[in-house]
């Protein structure tokens, strides 16, 4: 899992990166949108995609995936 840090969070080449490695290699547009203070979230062509800053959150959504399957 990688996260996201204010450092890299503006980094759209970074963000591509780790979608394409996560099978989403044609995305062509990204577009960063209003995010809170526990993740980043991406509009990624016709996908949203959000980011944990940190683990407590990243364990959350490994939750909310579980519950959403």
């Amino acid at each position: 899992m990688q996260y996201l840090t204010q450092e890299n969070a503006a980094d759209l080449n970074f963000i591509k990166q780790i979608l394409s490695k996560n099978g989403l290699s044609i995305i062509k547009t990204i577009v960063p949108l209003k995010s809170g203070s526990r993740s980043v979230a991406y509009y990624a062509d016709d996908y949203i995609v959000r980011f944990p800053k940190a683990e407590i959150i990243w364990q959350t959504m490994k939750r909310e995936k579980a519950l959403l399957i």
